[in-house]
């Protein structure tokens, strides 16, 4: 009785090891994958995080991102529905539309970065991730370029010599900027809806 129940019982353990589930090829891909960017993570300097969490420049966005998918993008970027048809709507050429949805993303989007920008061109819908890559390249070149600026013209100046109040008079002009820019864009916008009204109008009166 005793050896049938001690039978009985390795039975039920192998039982219960087999029918343990082993992780798939994926999972531990996946595993893996996610262990890995969270070390490439962890060996990135702050000064990377804070030169692609900066805001973008427009000029550099323009040159460098050519996606004929702009509205799309815009969609990604968390451009306002309505002002991308607006612009979609326009009799004007794809550099064009794609240059007013940058500028309405920078001005309206208080989270715009790079980071942002590369992450959505890096998208399936977009599927643009060497224009990412060049996008990010140019970043990074332009940042340590800068750096170097800043600090050999703080070499020549004593910190004593810059106002601490300067920083915040920084900030503030270029939200005010921001401000101003999208308010700039509504009108633009109403602008061209009303000469495109008086031009049908003159044509009707023809």
């Amino acid at each position: 009785m005793f050896l049938r129940c001690l039978i009985v019982h390795k039975k039920t353990i192998w039982h219960s090891l087999r029918s343990k589930r082993r992780p798939s090829m994926a999972e531990r891909r996946s595993a893996s994958s996610s262990t890995s960017s969270s070390i490439d993570s962890t060996l990135l300097s702050p000064k990377v995080y804070s030169v692609m969490n900066g805001k973008p420049d427009l000029k550099t966005v323009c040159a460098i991102v050519r996606t004929s998918r702009w509205h799309q993008l815009g969609i990604q970027l968390g451009v306002d529905s309505d002002m991308l048809h607006d612009i979609e709507s326009e009799k004007s050429d794809t550099q064009d539309k794609r240059t007013q949805m940058f500028r309405l993303w920078i001005a309206s989007q208080p989270e715009a970065s790079h980071n942002q920008l590369v992450e959505a061109l890096t998208l399936k819908v977009i599927g643009e991730d060497r224009m990412a890559q060049e996008y990010e390249e140019r970043v990074k070149e332009e940042a340590s370029k800068t750096t170097e600026t800043t600090q050999t013209e703080t070499q020549l100046f004593e910190p004593s010599s810059v106002p601490a109040w300067n920083t915040s008079i920084a900030i503030m002009t270029q939200k005010a900027s921001e401000v101003l820019t999208l308010q700039a864009f509504k009108l633009q916008q109403k602008y061209r809806k009303l000469l495109e009204l008086i031009q049908d109008l003159s044509q009707n009166a023809h």
